[in-house]
């Protein structure tokens, strides 16, 4: 987890004061989603994988003490070897980029355009993740839309991608989008240095840090993730095996940032 190591290194040096200053007040994890939320209201998200073949009594071992403990605390286990920590990590992350999205309001140039705005007509579109709800009104648009998806796919309008040939996928599209979830499987690694040959190269989805610096500076074009509204009720979805379209029903919004020319 190269890259996930160097994104905690951001965060400990350009926000420290947040960090430090950040308390646990809440933790689930939940089938689809993990969730943390901060003493000062502010929560963040993050995709939950369970590697069966690793999970024991001790996979959290600080489970039901880990409210009040410091988000820093957390924030270590984000590049772990267990998928599971690494989800409790990067949704620590999220949160405390929240804090820092709704308090800093200068930190970041906050963009209006959507996925589809950077879309044109006739684009090859990657998806590395399948984004099921945006396929419709992507393949409005594009001549081809690619897509690699570890649990298979059932749509005979997608191009299927294999492991094997992702990495030149993404490299010839005019689009490459990326979910955000791959900070949590440990894939992100894999395909960093073909990102910058991709046209445009998206980051998405709730898993996606509020901090968009980091990913700019290794080639993606924006960083689209999910403010939460309302942390309290993100926690009682994510718990009750709830997922991305109750999120943004109901407590959480898009949010872009899209590098300068």
């Amino acid at each position: 987890m190269v890259f996930v190591s160097h994104l905690v290194e951001c965060i400990k040096k350009d926000f420290s004061d947040s960090i430090n200053n950040s308390i646990i007040d809440d933790l689930r994890v939940g089938v689809i989603y993990t969730g943390i939320k901060l003493c000062d209201g502010y929560g963040g998200m993050a995709a939950t994988y369970l590697d069966s073949s690793k999970l024991h009594c001790n996979t959290l071992p600080s489970a039901g003490n880990l409210s009040g403990i410091k988000a820093n605390e957390l924030l270590e286990i984000a590049d772990s070897r267990s998928m599971l920590q690494r989800g409790v990590g990067i949704a620590t992350i999220n949160a405390i980029t929240q804090q820092i999205y709704a308090t800093e309001v200068n930190a970041f140039d906050r963009s209006s355009l959507d996925i589809l705005d950077l879309i044109d007509e006739g684009d090859k579109v990657t998806m590395v993740g399948h984004f099921a709800p945006l396929v419709p009104k992507i393949l409005k648009k594009v001549s081809a839309l690619y897509v690699a998806e570890k649990r298979g796919l059932d749509d005979s309008r997608l191009i299927a991608v294999d492991e094997e040939s992702l990495r030149e996928t993404i490299s010839s599209s005019d689009v490459a989008i990326i979910t955000a979830s791959s900070l949590v499987n440990g894939t992100i690694d894999d395909f960093l240095d073909v990102i910058p040959q991709a046209s445009k190269a998206v980051l998405l989805g709730p898993s996606c840090p509020l901090y968009p610096d980091p990913f700019f500076e290794k080639g993606f074009t924006a960083v689209m993730g999910t403010e939460i509204t309302d942390a309290d009720l993100m926690l009682d979805i994510v718990s009750q095996a709830g997922g991305t379209p109750q999120v943004l029903k109901t407590c959480g919004k898009k949010v872009s940032f899209v590098a300068k020319d």
